[in-house]
């Protein structure tokens, strides 16, 4: 729904006033709806923008027990992403690859396969999992489409995986992440970029640290939030000085920390009947 779209966008810029504006209108239009499309769509736009900000309790409010017999197959995808995405940022990892985990696996098509991909690879490296995080983004980089989203939550796992194994350039995975979020307009993307990076940064006790954590508080409080449910997510794969907590591996193959992206491809998601969130 273009409606639901535009208030995405509006959240993304940091327009908050207009954003909860239309966030209203659009509720009192799917109270007067007759289906229950209409309020699963906004509870969808509130969720994720919630997600966006960091807001996991927040967005926790609007998740239910979701039919997707009765939704389209973008929901579908939608849907599991974002209660694996919350359940990752309450700090909930084993549940939050759970959820994530079968729809990945019988994902065929891109859209479906990327969107919950890069969120079952940060849960993998939440999680400590460094190999399985690395397969899931190996097979990712093999595919087109995504969206920018999708491409930054994959390289802020791979910069994560870097500096739990101590190979590869954790650092160069981060940055090419906060520069696809700087390429755009949108002030919040711009903001979590900035904070995965500090907090890598910190991780690494990189010289740039301290500055880079004061360039991010300061855009979230801009912002008016914390980003909190991004913050225990990244912490939890890289606390401040982590050292490498398993052997490392061989890097990544050229591609990643540049990850594959284009034209967002088909969003069918196949085998998925009931997800419940509790």
């Amino acid at each position: 729904m273009a409606t639901a779209s535009v208030i995405r966008a509006q959240a993304e810029l940091g327009q908050d006033d207009v954003y909860s504006a239309s966030l209203a209108r659009y509720y009192e239009v799917a109270r007067r709806c007759p289906t229950r499309g209409c309020t699963r769509s906004l509870s969808s736009s509130k969720r994720r923008c919630k997600l966006q900000r960091g807001d996991a309790a927040g967005a926790a409010t609007t998740l239910e027990a979701i039919d997707l017999n009765e939704a389209n197959e973008l929901g579908a995808t939608d849907a599991v992403a974002a209660i694996g995405l919350t359940r990752l940022q309450l700090g909930d990892v084993a549940g939050a690859i759970a959820v994530l985990e079968g729809p990945y696996e019988i994902a065929t098509d891109d859209g479906p396969a990327l969107a919950i991909g890069c969120r079952l690879a940060l849960a993998y490296a939440a999680a400590h999992r460094c190999n399985d995080a690395r397969d899931v983004i190996q097979a990712m980089n093999d595919r087109s489409g995504g969206t920018y989203s999708d491409r930054m939550i994959a390289l802020w796992a791979e910069g994560l995986v870097h500096v739990q194994t101590g190979s590869g350039d954790g650092r160069g995975s981060v940055d090419a992440a906060h520069a696809i979020a700087t390429a755009t307009d949108a002030r919040l993307e711009h903001a979590i970029a900035a904070l995965a990076r500090a907090c890598v940064l910190d991780a690494l006790v990189d010289g740039e640290a301290a500055a880079a954590r004061i360039d991010a508080e300061r855009q979230l409080e801009s912002l008016g939030i914390t980003g909190g449910g991004w913050q225990l997510v990244f912490d939890s794969c890289a606390p401040r000085g982590s050292t490498p907590t398993s052997p490392a591996a061989p890097d990544f193959p050229p591609t990643a920390g540049g990850f594959v992206g284009g034209v967002y491809g088909s969003r069918r998601t196949r085998g998925i009947s009931r997800v419940v969130f509790v």
